[in-house]
């Protein structure tokens, strides 16, 4: 059966929004590798979490949210390299 996690997995592959906000690149730099940031669905205003937070938290088992981050990291990457143009380049996913 499948079990839904109130979580919200977003792929950065180029600097912005609010990730400049809390590093110091100049926006539109293209990242090297996609970044993969895990957020709480909730009603606290989806905080960042990790993968400790998500177990600890019982909202996720064993490793499911470090197995589903890899798989949308290569899910990303692979729709980077597929895009033709910049102006067609995939920026970020929200999942």
């Amino acid at each position: 059966m499948l079990k839904m996690y109130p979580l919200k997995f977003v792929i950065r592959n180029v600097f912005a929004g609010s990730l400049k906000k809390r590093l110091p690149l100049e926006e539109g730099t293209e990242l090297n590798e996609p970044i993969v940031e895990l957020y709480k669905d909730d009603g606290l205003g989806d905080p960042m979490i990790n993968h400790y937070h998500a177990k600890v938290l019982g909202i996720s088992e064993d490793d499911s949210t470090r197995t589903s981050s890899g798989l949308i990291k290569a899910i990303s990457l692979t729709l980077t390299r597929s895009s033709t143009s910049a102006s067609h380049a995939v920026r970020s996913h929200r999942l």
